[in-house]
């Protein structure tokens, strides 16, 4: 479409529509170009920048993907990463809540980790054979997976025998510590009931030795459910 309109100089001035023949030639040679450039230019990979992770994707739904699983759900205590919210609460109150451990030795606290399931267990180790038997876990599942090193057995110890022939087991290290310091602590009971059997007032450090075994067992008194002060009112 053409329009043509007169100045009051007596110039005209043209115009023409995009559908003009006039523009065919440049439409198409646009066209061609901006097809061509999009079928070479490469799309830019992402990359995940969160807690040193560095790993890229080709789009944006396999980052969201990796975000959800990786890093939506992060417990702030131990860093460990949750498919749910749901998850990341149960594994706060079971591993960073002293209270929930309290409540736990008097009543089932351990809740089924299937959304949807009412039972709730005593221990841990009864809820992971639930979740195995009905719930048809791996047989290898553990919701609080625990660091272990491979601690060398002495050769009077039974140990697992591994390919390379060493004697080994993989031992939870905090476990080793406790009964590492049980022991130290009786052997130094032991020692000082020698040396004050050898001093002639040893009567009365035996009786220092024995208090300070009180203090242990009374730390070790469990505080009553309920407790009243007072007298019952007369009615």
């Amino acid at each position: 479409m053409e329009q043509v309109r007169e100045l009051p100089s007596g110039k005209c001035v043209r115009k023409y529509s995009p559908e003009h023949p006039l523009f065919d030639t440049g439409t198409r040679l646009w066209a061609a170009k901006y097809y061509q450039e999009l079928g070479y230019v490469g799309i830019a990979p992402i990359t995940c920048r969160l807690a040193k992770c560095n790993v890229s994707f080709q789009s944006t739904s396999a980052y969201e993907e990796h975000y959800d699983m990786m890093h939506r759900n992060i417990c702030r205590e131990c860093s460990r990463s949750f498919l749910s919210l749901r998850l990341l609460d149960i594994h706060i109150s079971e591993t960073h809540d002293a209270f929930f451990k309290i409540l736990s030795k008097k009543k089932p606290m351990y809740v089924c980790l299937v959304d949807g399931c009412p039972e709730t267990f005593q221990h841990d180790d009864k809820r992971t054979k639930h979740l195995i038997r009905v719930h048809q876990y791996p047989g290898t599942f553990s919701f609080h997976q625990q660091r272990k090193q491979k601690v060398k057995l002495s050769k009077g110890s039974a140990g697992l025998k591994h390919e390379d022939g060493n004697e080994q087991s993989e031992v939870d290290a905090e476990t080793i510590k406790k009964r590492e310091a049980r022991k130290r602590r009786r052997q130094q009971k032991k020692k000082k009931l020698l040396e004050q059997l050898k001093l002639p007032n040893s009567d009365m450090q035996i009786t220092d030795v024995d208090m300070a075994d009180l203090e242990e067992s009374m730390r070790e008194l469990r505080i009553p459910k309920s407790i009243h002060f007072g007298r019952k009112r007369r009615i």
